[in-house]
């Protein structure tokens, strides 16, 4: 019976030595492109917290800024009316109330609900102001309904922020 020699070592290290180029060839590809894959979710995620979160803040800001305005500025041309019975606001003021509501409108979201509720109140407390005291419960539902909303959609967009931070 003949039986058959087992290859020498140096072919067996011939023979290991090509597959683990195979599997360098084949499955190193693969592990590199799950790890890139992983590399862009973290740098999407990095540029979320540290990109878009801050832009987010500061609209938010600015837009609380502009509502704050816009209530300071026609509580007190009606505060002026009423002390004086005047029947209309001077137009600088009432041109300034325009620019403010014109400036909330362009910056909210036109899908959401509260933004455009909030536009329209603003509207409506403007117009009340332009038409003088006789308007006297139309200003004062919508600005107590602006500064309610207001505060809604700060609340709402601060806990949207807060979430893109804290997310995993």
């Amino acid at each position: 019976m003949n039986q058959a020699c087992p290859p020498p070592p140096t072919q067996w290290i011939s023979i290991l030595s090509l597959l683990v180029a195979l599997l360098a060839v084949f499955v190193g590809p693969l592990i590199t492109l799950r790890l890139g894959r992983k590399h862009i979710e973290l740098s999407r995620r990095i540029a979320i917290k540290q990109i878009v979160g801050p832009i987010r803040q500061a609209w938010i800001n600015d837009l609380r800024d502009r509502l704050a305005e816009v209530l300071h500025v026609s509580m007190t041309c009606w505060n002026r009316m009423a002390a004086t019975g005047a029947d209309e606001t001077e137009d600088k003021d009432y041109h300034r109330l325009q620019e403010l509501g014109y400036q909330i409108e362009l910056r909210i979201n036109p899908a959401e609900t509260d933004h455009r509720a909030l536009v329209n109140d603003v509207r409506q407390m403007i117009s009340a102001v332009a038409r003088g005291i006789g308007a006297a419960d139309d200003f004062g539902v919508a600005h107590e309904r602006a500064t309610e909303l207001g505060q809604k959609i700060f609340k709402a967009e601060w806990n949207r922020v807060k979430e893109e931070i804290e997310r995993p």
